[in-house]
This record gives structure tokens, C-alpha cells and sequence, in this order.
């Protein structure tokens, strides 16, 4: 249940609910760096609260992933963009990008998907360029 914010704002969550979102979260990160293909149940278990509280915030696997890959995008903005003093060289940039990749499983499996399913630009199979994706 939510409570009435001031005209025309969203209403506001209440407290257990921003509780259960984080917890959901944190869980979930932790997961799927140790088995990125961990059931929604179990990451409701991790979390602590019940499959229909995870359901309430996150309707299916993919909103979670994508929420989880919005938010290491955002943190690997905030990285890149500083205000880092000297600035960060092409090489730095790009290793804060492979590290984050390498430290969030939901931001390269929501870039994969993105590869994936982008249009071939040589009338090639995406499966010619990236493994198995012919799989998904």
C-alpha cells in the first residue's frame, strides 16, 4: 500500500517496500555473480521475502536484469564522467568499461540480448559474431 504524496507527485512507497526493493537487489547482484541463470525463487529466498513481494516490484526475470543493468550502467557513468583530475586517458576508459562488464552479469547479458537481436549489418548470422547466441 502506498501513501498520497502532494498533488500530481507519484505516491510515495512506504519504507518496507523501498526495504524489500534493496534487499531484492542486493540479493539478486549477488546471485547472479556466482550463477547468472539463478531462479527468481531464489533470489526471493536470498533476499527474504516471498515470491509475490519480488513479483510486486520486479513483474519477471528480465525487468530485474534490466533494472540491475540500468543500474551498473549508471554507477559506470558516474565513473567515467567524475570530474577526474587529469582527465582519464582512452585506456582507463576502457578498462572501467571491461571491468564493469566483467563485475555485472545482468549488464552483459542486457548487452548481449541488445547484440544479439540488433539487425546484421553483412547479412550475417548474429551466431557468426557472438558464440551461442543462436541458443538464446
Amino acid at each position: 500500500m502506498t501513501t498520497g504524496g502532494r498533488a500530481g507527485a507519484p505516491p510515495a512507497r512506504r519504507r518496507d517496500a523501498d526495504r524489500n526493493r534493496q534487499a531484492i537487489l542486493v540479493a539478486a547482484r549477488r546471485l547472479y555473480a556466482a550463477r547468472p541463470g539463478a531462479p527468481l525463487y531464489e533470489v526471493a529466498r536470498v533476499a527474504g521475502v516471498g515470491q509475490a513481494t519480488l513479483y510486486r516490484h520486479f513483474a519477471d526475470r528480465p525487468t530485474l536484469i534490466r533494472t540491475l543493468a540500468r543500474e551498473a550502467l549508471d554507477d559506470l557513468r558516474d565513473q567515467l564522467h567524475g570530474g577526474h583530475a587529469p582527465p582519464l586517458t582512452r585506456a582507463e576508459r576502457l578498462d572501467l568499461v571491461t571491468q564493469a562488464l566483467a563485475a555485472s552479469h545482468p549488464l552483459l547479458e542486457t548487452l548481449r540480448d541488445a547484440l544479439a537481436t540488433a539487425p546484421a549489418t553483412r547479412e550475417e548470422p548474429a551466431a557468426a559474431w557472438w558464440p551461442d547466441s543462436a541458443t538464446r
